[in-house]
């Protein structure tokens, strides 16, 4: 198996089938065992039932019940994936599919461990943020170089493709669930020596983001001090 994708979802029934369908039919051209393991965060609409009509026979359904967060969606999508590379991305393709090929040759190359995307880049033409999101992301992006030690321009970019070897060191010490997952993910990375890279992406702001920004704010700056704190204390370098 060489490439896993794994798709977090939370109350995507309008979207979730037809998006799917993209996917794989893209996937297809690419030549490549693959599959799509798509993690349901305790939905309260039908996307549970909605990916039960789903019989693509590359993809996979894990659900549960109660909302835990993008980061441990992502966390039992990176677990149960097999392939060697296995990238998550949002359901709502804000990230164009052709950045797929892209990110698995950055990898595949051997030069990197772990391929992330950058939004911001001027290098290419990218739909705009609304500003406010826009500002706090990129000052939550300079938090998280000065707590981390690793200077990123995007670390919540919501695509990121990982080895194999990358995923089992990163996964299992992940700590954090809520908005701040992304940082804790690159912190631990560095933290292992492996290598980082970042790639522009070509992205599309859509409206509709599940993110409370009222309660976001606070949780993700307590979590980025409780990042902090592991980082210096070496917590993320420790044996499992």
């Amino acid at each position: 198996m060489e490439l896993s994708i794994i798709l977090p979802v939370y109350n995507e029934s309008k979207i979730i089938r037809q998006n799917l369908e993209n996917i794989n039919d893209f996937l297809q051209t690419l030549d490549i065992e693959y599959e799509v393991i798509i993690v349901n965060d305790g939905s309260t609409d039908d996307t549970l039932q909605q990916t039960s009509l789903i019989t693509e026979k590359h993809t996979h359904v894990i659900s549960y019940t109660q909302n835990r967060g993008k980061g441990y969606a992502v966390n039992r999508g990176m677990t149960a994936a097999h392939g060697q590379y296995r990238l998550f991305m949002d359901m709502d393709l804000s990230t164009e599919l052709a950045e797929i090929p892209k990110f698995l040759h950055c990898v595949r190359l051997g030069n990197c461990d772990i391929c992330i995307g950058n939004r911001y880049s001027t290098s290419l033409a990218t739909q705009k943020k609304p500003w406010h999101r826009a500002l706090f992301g990129k000052t939550f992006s300079l938090l998280s170089s000065i707590c981390t030690g690793y200077q990123a321009e995007d670390f919540t970019c919501g695509f990121k493709i990982f080895s194999a070897k990358a995923s089992d060191k990163i996964f299992p010490r992940q700590h954090i669930y809520g908005w701040a997952f992304d940082t804790e993910l690159i912190s631990i990375a560095h933290q292992q020596g492996l290598r980082i890279h970042q790639e522009s992406i070509v992205w599309h702001h859509h409206n509709g983001s599940k993110v409370n920004f009222i309660r976001a704010i606070p949780d993700s700056l307590i979590d980025l001090f409780r990042i902090c704190y592991w980082t210096v204390s070496k917590e993320y370098i420790k044996q499992i």
